[in-house]
């Protein structure tokens, strides 16, 4: 029925419906699964440049939180008072020279990302998929630096 290159399976192959809901697993060592329903079928637009996401609903979580049950554990030790906790923790560590730029720089991207995390970014996420699409060199180190994590 299907192809055994994963390149060659096409969501137009599975025939959805409007409303139909089927599972996307992201990330087999992990399980990370995603949700998807089909909520509308349209007609490419020449002027426009594939995939495109059009909505979305809270940052994905981070790439090293390793599956789902570790990501609600981090979420409940990244609490309004703990991120408070460790920015204090981190200033002091910059002003007394125990950390450099780069290492406090990490640490507040990852204060961001929890302080953030119910936000989505439909923009940021387009941006990357269009470095993807158009084969930009920057996707290749994007992943990169996403798989080290």
């Amino acid at each position: 029925m299907f192809s055994d290159n994963p390149k060659n399976v096409l969501l137009r192959n599975f025939h959805f419906c409007l409303n139909e809901r089927f599972i996307y697993q992201y990330n087999f060592f992990v399980n990370w699964e995603l949700e998807i329903r089909l909520e509308q079928k349209l007609i490419p637009d020449t002027n426009k440049l594939y995939p495109i996401c059009i909505d979305g609903h809270m940052a994905s979580p981070p790439e090293y939180c390793k599956g789902a049950l570790e990501f609600m554990k981090l979420a409940d030790y990244y609490s309004v008072w703990r991120i408070e906790e460790i920015f204090y923790d981190l200033l002091k560590k910059y002003k007394n020279k125990k950390i450099d730029n780069s290492d406090f720089r990490a640490g507040l991207r990852n204060l961001n990302y929890w302080i953030n995390r119910h936000k989505f970014d439909r923009r940021e996420t387009n941006k990357i998929l269009k470095k993807f699409a158009t084969k930009d060199p920057e996707w290749k180190e994007y992943m990169e630096e996403v798989i080290l994590l």
